[in-house]
């Protein structure tokens, strides 16, 4: 390890332990995931009367929108996590409509995407001391390029 990477330990709370924009939540049967935002988090995105590029403006959105559809949430929190964009968006002067539309094309997508590839299982270790040995299968699917092409020359070299 390179002398100037330094590690600390997040410790589990309640059952709770926060990772990267995940908050992981230990039941006694599994494991479920929600959405975790800094307490410093703001609302404010590129606004919808600046003059950036569409594509600009929505790459925020799509991005909330993709995590919220493809990860392992329960629907308590996937509503959760859509009211919270739809006051961004209103935050931010967007149509809600725009919005609406985007999340119908992305969830078209990733639905397709989800029938058309294969899905890969792994092992996700957690290594906190709160956590220590204890794992969980995690269903990862392929949704970008770059997955999509690393599982294609992985088929192709085997």
């Amino acid at each position: 390890m390179h002398n100037n990477l330094q590690f600390n330990p997040t410790q589990e709370s309640n059952g709770r332990i926060n990772f990267l924009d995940l908050i992981i939540i230990r039941r006694p049967s599994h494991l479920e995931n929600d959405i975790y935002q800094k307490p410093i988090t703001t609302e404010t995105t590129i606004h919808f009367t600046s003059i950036h590029p569409t594509e600009h403006k929505l790459a925020a959105y799509r991005y909330y929108i993709e995590r919220t559809l493809t990860l392992p949430l329960n629907a308590e929190c996937q509503k959760r996590e859509w009211s919270t964009i739809l006051q961004i968006v209103q935050h931010n002067s967007f149509p809600p409509t725009i919005m609406q539309k985007l999340r119908h094309q992305i969830k078209h997508k990733t639905s397709h995407q989800t029938h058309a590839t294969k899905r890969h299982k792994c092992t996700l270790t957690l290594n906190p001391p709160s956590l220590q040995n204890r794992t969980t299968d995690v269903i990862i699917q392929q949704h970008s390029r770059k997955l999509m092409m690393m599982d294609k020359l992985m088929s192709e070299t085997c």
